[in-house]
């Protein structure tokens, strides 16, 4: 092996090793700035809250653009306690998921998930037990169904869901717990388009 040769593997490690190093730390970076929600916010939770984020992928991003929503928000799902932890159960498709269609994640993977800073959380009026059972029960009957993802976000189709039509589907069609203001959605389709229904 020549000099010059020599000299080219030892640049090739060298920069292989600023590079290894450099992505290490880049990952101890995200690791420590991860988005998580704080105990004193967690303890403020509970069954049956709705829980809303603007997602980081591109499908969020073009979901952002088409809703022209003044908070940015893209993405919802509804709480539920499996085993004393928080568990959000929704509707993703493929593209942001291992598993389409109505699923649960951890609330810590949900908040992970989002654009730092952009959960909403939102709860019934008049929320007591029963509903609070009713809504838990219906969330774990579409789990139960393996019902799949609605690519063509077409509200009236009940054999898939996507996001907000699963919460829709529960608390309005299955056990009438969301009341509506007609004058500022007239239509099930100006409502069913737009997550500002569930800010408050």
């Amino acid at each position: 092996m020549t000099r010059k040769h020599t000299v080219i593997i030892i640049f090739v490690l060298v920069c292989l090793g600023i590079w290894g190093y450099k992505v290490k730390q880049q990952a101890k970076t995200k690791e420590a700035t991860k988005y998580t929600l704080q105990t004193s916010e967690i303890q403020l939770l509970q069954e049956g809250d709705i829980v809303l984020r603007k997602g980081q992928g591109i499908v969020s991003h073009f979901i952002s653009e088409q809703l022209n929503d003044p908070k940015d928000l893209t993405h919802l799902g509804i709480l539920i306690k499996d085993a004393g932890e928080f568990k959000v159960v929704q509707s993703l498709s493929s593209t942001v998921s291992d598993h389409k269609g109505v699923q649960t994640s951890s609330l810590a993977d949900f908040v992970e998930q989002a654009v730092p800073n952009s959960i909403l959380v939102s709860r019934l009026k008049n929320q007591k037990p029963q509903k609070i059972a009713k809504i838990k029960e219906r969330a774990k009957h579409y789990l139960a169904a393996q019902i799949p993802f609605d690519h063509s976000f077409d509200y009236q189709d009940t054999t898939a869901f996507y996001c907000s039509e699963l919460l829709w589907i529960i608390l309005e069609r299955d056990l009438n717990l969301l009341q509506i203001d007609t004058k500022k959605y007239p239509t099930d389709e100006s409502k069913y388009w737009t997550l500002r229904a569930f800010y408050d």
